[in-house]
């Protein structure tokens, strides 16, 4: 047995496949070490699919089915009793599930250190903090609350202030303040200790005398250029293309304008191989300045534009760093309310998780970590192991590297291509070339394999994906100006190129498209090239809908949600309603939770009209059994709204209401309700919303929008007081609130329209990319 396998491949090449088989394997050869292999993967998703595979398998092989993989196991396994062996692996995973180690990375680093919580110097009872966006909003406003009363504080805050004003931005700065809050989640976090406010200005001043030297050398290149060319009585009105040409260049690089100005465009940089492209072929001044660029010009711009290239990298990073540096100096402040935070809940973040680890761990410990966990891993299986990040990496090697010592297995799958969540600190180094480093010491044990064929995709999108890939390294090495031994080489190495699979050898197709915004001018309306990519993308679906394809064979796909609640409304308006989107599945935008919460607001104050008026609009056009005459006259269309029974949002019920009809909400609204409305208003927040359910008749049938809710307000309950005001409060300023949503079974029948890293591990028949511009 090689102890160590690494499979490199593409997307649909049987990844999840393969690990699956190597756990068969192992389990089928020894049944009892179903409870020694830890599986890990990326997602619950993911973790998901894997166990589901596992047991499904262990399934068919005992029932004597899927020939192909029983074939493959008794190559590997001669002389086992495939059927039998499965059966009995099967019960001993039935009868002790949580034995069955298959788990995402972060769940396994939470069940090591809660174990090793003593050791550590935890609270033995520590809750898992996950809500990073509700800490942030909690530390910012520790932080604030100390504006006035830490001097110094209150002093490097106000010249931030004051700095923003000087650079015409919005003089808030709690923006700033979350955003180096959240620095603080992260694995490579900012070194506090060096970073002190005194070094903070000394860098800030460093850097501002390198932009002001940049932008001065360009202007005065600029400058030079015009006095040329107006001492010989030209303008930028005699070259070609005029404001957009190179002498307009000059301009805009002499008048000192934002950073991208001083990016030469085409016409720029076709001029600097020729002085024919200096000027129209019909000026009537072309030889005078065909002259003037010959013996002045040409070698200006090429200077200039020499200064630029060498330049411009360095003067781009001045214009980031400076734009965040300042508020560096409040990290150990944050740093701080950060910790008081935590042992005011006694709470642990969980992206410390493996910092935490990481202090404790080192390769001695591994058979003590073993102990404390409850259980004795010795085969480790690990997927999508192109998004481990390094501080994981480094705790899960010392486990591994004794595993391979007692002379056990290890696998590792993943493709560098894919590895997109940066933001955790995903690195894809580690797949392709740290880890065989790492265990350069059981290099003879090492086994590499490629997984060539693509099982998932049509011929058609395998070649172009090859084609397409082939093309990446010479591109962005080109670019960012680096060799042919760079990372992107061995990334997208022409080894890595994908077989198709004979049952796709026909049929597919790769459309691409590529829209520019209407010049003023050239047309009555001049569109903008999103809004012609979203009229293409609605003549696509009709065609499908032609075609026989269903609503759930979609996906739509975009970089960020705001794109996709873009999509969303696009379709919406256009007749196409049976979307899941980020937006549509948020909690916070049903029009049911949202009649829940308003009637959480009127008993809390009686007195709050607005949400009187909102209980009564809703009731009135979605719950009432029988039509209602005479409402309030904004009311007036409320019995077409009833048949239409369209969606609402708050909007709707913006209006004045200084003589709204009581009459109308005692009579139209259940007489549980309005008769006890004082008694509704005393209840603990949790029974107060299973009253409400059960008055307003909302249990009818199952409704996931108040399931979740409910939910929500037992948490809330659980680990807050139950009072009505205080659940309003966290309601309306929580961000766990404003991001939390629905799971819509996978069968429902919608177009889907998510991110690219939701949708990352899918699949469908069909993907649309509508703003492909990142």
């Amino acid at each position: 047995m090689n102890a160590l396998k690494i499979y490199k491949s593409s997307a649909g090449s049987g990844k999840t496949y393969t690990l699956v088989n190597e756990y068969l394997r192992i389990v089928l050869k020894q049944p009892e070490d179903y409870k020694h292999i830890l599986a890990i993967t990326f997602t619950n998703k993911a973790t998901e699919e894997m166990k589901n595979r596992i047991v499904e398998n262990l399934v068919e092989l005992g029932e004597g089915k899927n020939e192909k993989l029983k074939t493959d196991l008794q190559k590997e396994l001669p002389g086992v009793k495939i059927a039998e062996r499965a059966r009995k692996v099967l019960e001993l995973i039935l009868h002790d599930y949580s034995g069955f180690s298959v788990c995402t990375i972060d769940s396994f680093f939470q069940k090591v250190m809660r174990a090793l919580a003593r050791e550590i110097h935890l609270p033995l009872r520590f809750e898992l903090e996950m809500r990073k966006d509700e800490v942030i909003e909690a530390i910012t406003e520790k932080l604030l609350n100390d504006v006035g009363k830490d001097a110094e504080l209150t002093g490097w805050l106000s010249e931030l202030v004051l700095r923003k004003l000087d650079d015409e931005k919005s003089w808030s700065i709690e923006g700033d303040i979350r955003f180096m809050a959240d620095q603080l989640f992260k694995e490579k976090k900012i070194d506090d200790e060096t970073l002190t406010r005194d070094k903070i200005k000394h860098v800030m001043k460093q850097l501002n005398e390198f932009k002001k030297t940049f932008e001065t050398t360009m202007s005065r290149f600029g400058e030079a250029a015009v006095s040329i060319i107006e001492k010989n009585g030209f303008s930028a009105a005699d070259f070609t293309q005029k404001e957009r040409g190179v002498a307009g260049y000059f301009y805009k690089i002499r008048n000192r304008l934002d950073s991208e100005k001083y990016n030469p465009n085409t016409h720029v940089q076709k001029a600097l191989e020729s002085a024919e492209d200096w000027v129209s072929k019909t000026s009537p001044k072309k030889k005078e300045i065909m002259r003037l660029v010959e013996n002045e010009l040409m070698d200006l711009l090429r200077q200039t534009i020499t200064y630029r290239n060498g330049e411009f990298r360095r003067y781009n990073g001045c214009i980031e760093v400076l734009k965040k540096i300042y508020v560096l100096g409040i990290v150990n402040d944050l740093q701080k309310k950060l910790g008081e935070y935590c042992e005011e809940k006694n709470t642990v973040m969980i992206s410390d998780t493996p910092k935490i680890l990481n202090s404790f761990i080192s390769a001695d410990d591994a058979p003590f970590i073993f102990e404390k966990t409850g259980n004795r891993y010795k085969h480790f299986l690990v997927d999508e192991f192109q998004d481990t990040s390094d501080l994981q990496w480094k705790n899960l090697l010392p486990l591994i590297i004794n595993s391979l010592g007692s002379g056990n297995f290890c696998m590792v799958v993943g493709d560098a291509k894919q590895s997109i969540y940066r933001w955790r600190g995903g690195n894809m180094n580690l797949l392709a070339r740290d880890l065989k480093n790492d265990l350069e010491q059981f290099g003879p044990m090492i086994t590499e394999h490629t997984l060539g064929t693509n099982y998932r995709s049509k011929r058609v999108i395998v070649e172009f994906n090859n084609s397409f890939f082939s093309k990446v390294p010479e591109v962005i090495n080109h670019e960012l100006e680096t060799g042919e031994d760079s990372l992107l080489h061995l990334v997208y190495s022409p080894e890595l190129k994908q077989e198709f699979a004979e049952k796709n050898n026909s049929g597919g197709t790769v459309d691409m498209r590529f829209f520019s915004d209407d010049k003023e001018g050239e047309c009555e309306e001049p569109l903008k090239w999103k809004q012609k990519s979203l009229d293409k993308m609605l003549e696509v679906i009709h065609d499908l809908f032609s075609r026989n394809y269903s609503l759930r064979d979609i996906a739509i796909l975009v970089r960020k949600n705001h794109e996709g609640n873009e999509v969303a409304d696009f379709l919406f308006d256009h007749g196409i309603t049976k979307i899941l989107s980020p937006d549509s599945l948020l909690l916070s935008r049903s029009p049911v939770v949202q009649f829940l919460v308003n009637t959480f607001r009127f008993l809390a104050d009686n007195n709050n009209q607005v949400a009187r008026s909102e209980v009564l609009y809703y009731f009135s056009v979605y719950l009432s059994s029988e039509p209602v005459q005479d409402l309030h006259p904004v009311f007036s269309d409320i019995r077409s709204l009833q048949s239409k029974r369209k969606k609402t949002t708050s909007s709707h019920t913006l209006f004045d209401i200084k003589n709204f009809d009581d009459t109308a909400f005692n009579r139209i609204l259940p007489r549980d309700f309005t008769n006890h409305l004082l008694y509704l208003g005393k209840l603990p927040v949790y029974e107060l919303s299973e009253q409400l359910v059960r008055i307003f008749g909302l249990n009818h049938q199952p409704d996931a929008y108040i399931q979740r809710f409910q939910d929500l307000v037992l948490e809330y309950a659980a680990k807050n007081n139950s009072s009505l005001t205080g659940f309003l409060e966290w309601w309306d300023e929580s961000d766990s609130v404003k991001n939390c949503s629905v799971t819509i079974p996978e069968n429902e029948d919608a177009i889907r329209i998510m991110t690219v890293h939701k949708s990352k591990g899918l699949q469908f028949p069909v993907v649309i990319m509508p703003f492909a511009d990142w």
